[in-house]
This record gives C-alpha cells, sequence and structure tokens, in this order.
C-alpha cells in the first residue's frame, strides 16, 4: 500500500505533535517526571482475619459476642417463615442462617439449653464449668444442649454447619 507525501508528512506533523503535548508539563516545571523508589518500605499484606462485621455494634444491642467465622454462619432476626439454626438461650433465642454447607463461626451465648438445625447437620461446642463438650445436631433436630434442671450454666463458644 502507498501513501502519499502528504499523508506521510501529516503523520510525521501529527505524532511529533503528540509527543510534544505530552511532555509539555516536564518542559513547563523544568524538570523530567520520575518514578518515587519505595526504598525499603514494602506494602503491608492483606491478611484476612475473619472477624464478624459489626460485632462491637451486636455485642451491645444483643449480648452476644461474635469473634469470627467464615461468613457461612450469619446472626439474622428469628422468623418462623424461614429454616435457619436456632440457639435457645434463656428467654431469648437467637437464629442464624447458613449459606452453605459447611460453615463456622466462634462466638460467645451464654445460657444455651438447646439448638435446632434446619437445612444442615451441625456441631457446637459447649462449656460448663470449664469442661467443653461437643453436640452433633442432625439435620432438621432439636438437641437438648446445656443448661438444664439442676445444670451449671453453658456457654456455647462454636458453631459449625458439617452437611
Amino acid at each position: 500500500m502507498k501513501f502519499s507525501r502528504a499523508r506521510k508528512a501529516m503523520t510525521a506533523v501529527l505524532i511529533g505533535g503528540l509527543a510534544v503535548l505530552i511532555s509539555a508539563p516536564a518542559w513547563a516545571s523544568g524538570s523530567t517526571p520520575t518514578v518515587e523508589d519505595p526504598g525499603d518500605e514494602a506494602l503491608p499484606f492483606a491478611i484476612e482475619e475473619f472477624q464478624y462485621p459489626n460485632a462491637e455494634k451486636i455485642l451491645k444491642e444483643k449480648g452476644i459476642i461474635l469473634r469470627k467465622g467464615d461468613g457461612h454462619i450469619m446472626l439474622v432476626g428469628c422468623d418462623s417463615s424461614t429454616k435457619q439454626i436456632k440457639i435457645m438461650s434463656g428467654a431469648v433465642d437467637y437464629c442464624f442462617t447458613a449459606t452453605s454447607s459447611v460453615g463456622y463461626l466462634d462466638l460467645e451465648l451464654p445460657g444455651v439449653f438447646g439448638i435446632r438445625s434446619y437445612d444442615h447437620p451441625l456441631q457446637a461446642d459447649l462449656i460448663a464449668e470449664g469442661m467443653k463438650k461437643t453436640v452433633t445436631v442432625p439435620k432438621n433436630q432439636l438437641v437438648g444442649a446445656g443448661e438444664g434442671v439442676q445444670q451449671p450454666q453453658t456457654t456455647l463458644v462454636e458453631l459449625r454447619v458439617t452437611g
């Protein structure tokens, strides 16, 4: 393909003009642009610690400590029309939703006496009088766990969705 002399000249002028426009700020300041060397200061690594969102607010409002988890077990308002994990504690029920067939939540919920599963089986770690006990809750079951008549106060410390 042949280009005319005029077309070649115009292309050269446009390229030259673009070069002038790009470098004009450097000429105006009297210096050439540089890239700063970060030196010995390396950027920090982003490390996910799996902290439960709004944990401090939930502690103040509901009296439950939610430490950390994998995001697959979330505290929700109790609703009888949906299938939820229900933790019975004193006069208050706490409900959670499982968004996966596996999940983990590290928490501290005192006064637990019952755990109900729905769509997924669960395992719950409970502590009473310094002794830790793991309770298995089959799918769609209610299991008495912890406090009862003449039983010591029991605290739920870990909840796992297992299937």
